[in-house]
């Protein structure tokens, strides 16, 4: 990996780095064509890194049309170089099988013959099998991803996603879990899936953000766990607070005992690593189907149960809004909040009682 120094001198910038033993300098006169320079020479890098490790010749013009197949075992060996979180290089890799069996399937062999009517057609398939759109949205932002690269690491010039477009609609709230389902998957869970699960109904904290958490980032006198979170690549870092009851704060303790290092990861899965959301996903699944629970239910739902909940109680949506981390409270009541509809009815109840006059309903004539 090439470092890049970049500073101001005399009114411009000078962009500096070694390669290959030598220290290279260049002068811009602005931070933007710094920038263009350090991106253009970042890709030209990583190229060179491919060829050299992988042996592989990434110019078509150079060495004829590239095989998917190939670009795709390109890809896998560098995400697999590259990527700390194993469960996405999991996820990932896995995406690219459907891809290259539809490709397959229909005799489309190499990058340059993909076309944007591929990729409709796929699309259109997925959606037609009852795939959800989001579903649909996240295998495909994963290939484009692929057939950017691709044409970084010169293997296509330019990549046919460039105009395909996602797929929108409505995504249907998460069916919210009774307790008696709560209590049945819980018997059915290992000992460090119950414990994460526990959590999280505790918390309502969204289930990546809290296997991140740290024990540093426990104040037990305090009674706080700093989180923090990120939606998107782009989009940036927010850190909240989550506030411990006394029951909560023994809970942690418990734990804190049990562990060697104070200074890891605080929730971790049966093997003694860092829970991933991939992993504690398929225990639920595996514990709700072995318990003959309904197909909808998902441990990100016990976010919006406590937050229902808590609505229920006539809690702020300014402090509902602090609790879930959410930037805008609007966001918490449209996505989490489910009213309970024997809640609702007793409601209703309440207010026909209150309109009694003298004894009697009110009569509508």
């Amino acid at each position: 990996m090439v470092n890049f120094s970049k500073h101001n001198n005399n009114g411009h910038v000078l962009v500096s780095f070694y390669n290959k033993g030598r220290r290279i300098r260049k002068t811009f006169k602005s931070d933007k064509l710094a920038d263009d320079f350090i991106k253009e020479m970042r890709a030209s890098f990583e190229r060179d890194e491919a060829r050299e490790v992988l042996g592989i010749a990434p110019k078509a013009s150079e060495s004829g049309p590239m095989l998917i197949s190939e670009a795709i075992k390109h890809a896998i060996k560098f995400m697999e170089l590259n990527t700390e979180d194993h469960a996405n290089f999991v996820v990932n890799r896995h995406s690219f099988k459907y891809f290259y069996k539809w490709f397959y399937d229909n005799k489309v062999d190499y990058l340059h013959e993909i076309k944007l009517t591929h990729l409709q057609s796929i699309q259109h398939e997925w959606k037609m099998s009852g795939l959800k759109w989001s579903s649909v949205n996240r295998r495909f932002n994963t290939f484009k991803a692929f057939l950017n690269r691709c044409v970084d690491w010169g293997f296509l010039v330019e990549s046919p996603a460039e105009r395909l477009k996602s797929l929108s609609g409505s995504t249907p709230k998460k069916p919210h879990w009774t307790e008696s389902e709560i209590k049945t998957v819980l018997e059915n869970l290992p000992v460090a899936a119950r414990v994460f699960f526990v959590a999280l109904y505790n918390h309502g904290t969204r289930p990546k953000d809290l296997s991140k958490i740290k024990w540093p980032d426990v104040d037990l006198v305090k009674g706080t766990i700093a989180v923090s979170s990120r939606k998107g690549k782009n989009s940036e870092l927010r850190e909240h607070e989550i506030f411990l009851t006394r029951d909560q704060v023994f809970f942690y303790e418990n734990l804190k005992a049990k562990v060697v290092d104070k200074s890891g990861y605080v929730f971790l899965n049966s093997s003694g690593g860092k829970v991933t959301t991939n992993w504690f996903g398929k225990q639920v699944r595996f514990a709700r189907r072995q318990s003959g629970l309904r197909e909808g239910l998902v441990a990100y739902a016990l976010r919006g149960m406590l937050f229902s909940l808590m609505a229920e109680m006539d809690i702020a949506p300014s402090k509902l809004q602090r609790i879930a981390g959410h930037a805008k409270s609007e966001t918490t009541m449209k996505y989490y909040i489910q009213h309970d509809v024997e809640g609702l009815r007793n409601v209703i109840s309440m207010a026909e009682a209150r309109r009694k006059i003298g004894g009697k309903k009110e009569q509508v004539s």
